[in-house]
């Protein structure tokens, strides 16, 4: 039971907390609006999903646009138009939301990345620190490799281990809860 699956989900929680605390408070900000960002990317993916439905009927079926239930509910200058300048326009639509939930999806991934790495540098910096700040006895006992591979490898397994995931998997989450829910 020590090493399984649950054992592991707990301790990878306990260091996303401790990992909340030692954050700066423009990190936090920035994580916090990463979370909105994937919401709103989410929002822009339902819409853009949403659309697609209309869009596919309509050219499927030009002349069932006329017939639409939802055409009630479109504002008077586009009830004007006909047939061929309509379907332009859901096409301008459609491309249009597809372009946006693009970008915003862009937008997350360039956010996410600049956060994650930004956070890295972080602790990188804090870690440094503390090495550069001891006295000169433990830098003679200590092997330089030591230290070199607690600013390499084990900080890497932190950005890739314990960041990049909980990032992704709040932003898959967002996702989720506003498509499915």
């Amino acid at each position: 039971i020590n090493g399984g699956p649950m054992h592991i989900s707990d301790n990878a929680f306990k260091n996303l907390l401790l990992l909340w605390k030692v954050l700066s408070k423009q990190r936090k900000i920035q994580c916090t609006a990463l979370i909105f960002l994937s919401a709103a990317g989410a929002i822009a993916e339902l819409f853009s999903l949403g659309a697609l439905v209309p869009f596919i009927s309509t050219l499927i079926s030009p002349s069932a646009i006329t017939n639409l239930q939802t055409n009630q509910y479109l504002p008077g200058i586009l009830k004007q138009l006909d047939n061929g300048h309509f379907l332009l326009f859901i096409t301008a639509a459609v491309v249009f939301l597809i372009l946006l939930s693009l970008l915003l999806r862009l937008l997350l991934s360039w956010s996410s990345a600049k956060i994650i790495f930004g956070i890295g540098n972080d602790i990188s910096v804090m870690i440094f620190e503390v090495i550069t700040n001891q006295d000169y006895s433990t830098h003679t006992e200590r092997n330089s490799s030591e230290v070199i591979d607690l600013l390499t490898t084990k900080l890497d397994n932190v950005i890739y281990g314990t960041i990049l995931p909980a990032i992704n998997i709040s932003s898959s989450l967002a996702l989720i809860i506003i498509i499915g829910g």
